[in-house]
């Protein structure tokens, strides 16, 4: 017991300490100088769009706005170059460039008026197809019913893939939800609940990812998988950015730094590839968990 007294009466004389003592610190910042900031997410699915814009400072409050002078190029396997042009939403774009395509390296290289030049390069990955994709509904022992999903896939031996899965929720032909948020044990995720993983611990092999959905979240429809074969610059701009998100209100944590790989500017131009989407079915039969599954 005297121990215990002890440790709160110091707890308390801290807090006093604290709480009586007040230093203001002025901290000189130096002037911001904006860099120019580009973003594109790339596939063969989709044309080309390449987002422009410039970097704030820590305390500007502006918003950010587009670069509309911007000089937008992009080199393909260092052999033929495209200039994009600007749209009204503040995208550069050129719908006459060839959709992009597995085998060809890509650079982007970017320029304004007052801004140092940037550029930044990726390509699109060889696509992982799912083999297949398995569904059962399970009643938790909080009584609630989860829609438990394998998707099963083959990943390829000696290349070192990256990978992302998304699922939405299927509410007519055609017709599909947002993207939902999904839970997991599995390992590959690291727990720190992403999307986005790497094949370390079964490289070469068969692999069969467990994720959950909640009752609350299907309204008894079917779910949509979609799984990306990603670049590594792709997977770790994702990683990262989720890393940033979950501590930015946290003041006791380190600070996070959202992977870029724009030479002299900041964002993200990386490539991905969809396989062919996959059907999960709610309509399968209920399974009773106990505490010990």
């Amino acid at each position: 017991m005297f121990q215990l007294r002890k440790c709160s009466t110091l707890l308390v004389f801290g807090l006093l300490f604290f709480v009586g003592c007040e230093m203001i610190v002025e901290v000189d910042l130096p002037e911001h100088e904006p860099v120019l900031v580009v973003n594109s997410f790339f596939s063969p699915e989709n044309p080309w769009v390449i987002r422009v814009n410039h970097s704030l400072g820590i305390l500007d409050s502006n918003q950010i706005e587009p670069v509309k002078n911007a000089k937008v190029e992009l080199e393909v396997s260092g052999s033929q170059t495209y200039l994009l042009s600007r749209n009204s939403n503040g995208y550069y774009y050129n719908n006459a460039i060839p959709l992009p395509q597995v085998g060809k390296n890509y650079r982007v290289i970017v320029s304004a008026p007052g801004y140092e030049a940037v550029q930044g390069e990726s390509h699109v990955p060889v696509a992982v197809q799912i083999d297949s994709v398995k569904s059962r509904r399970l009643l938790n022992t909080s009584g609630d019913i989860e829609l438990e999903i394998t998707i099963n896939f083959k990943d390829p031996v000696e290349i070192e893939n990256y990978y992302q899965i998304a699922v939405r929720r299927v509410d007519g032909p055609g017709l599909y939800s947002g993207y939902l948020e999904f839970e997991s044990d599995d390992l590959v995720f690291n727990r720190d609940g992403g999307t986005v993983f790497t094949d370390d611990l079964f490289n070469g092999n068969s692999y069969g990812l467990k994720i959950t959905l909640y009752s609350h979240q299907v309204h008894g429809a079917d779910v949509r998988v979609d799984f990306m074969t990603t670049t590594e610059e792709y997977y770790k701009y994702i990683k990262s950015y989720r890393q940033y998100e979950d501590h930015d209100e946290n003041p006791f944590a380190e600070p996070v730094f959202v992977y870029n790989n724009v030479e002299n500017g900041l964002g993200i131009f990386a490539g991905f590839n969809r396989a062919q989407p996959k059907i999960a079915s709610w309509q399968q039969r209920i399974y009773i968990l106990n505490s010990q599954d």
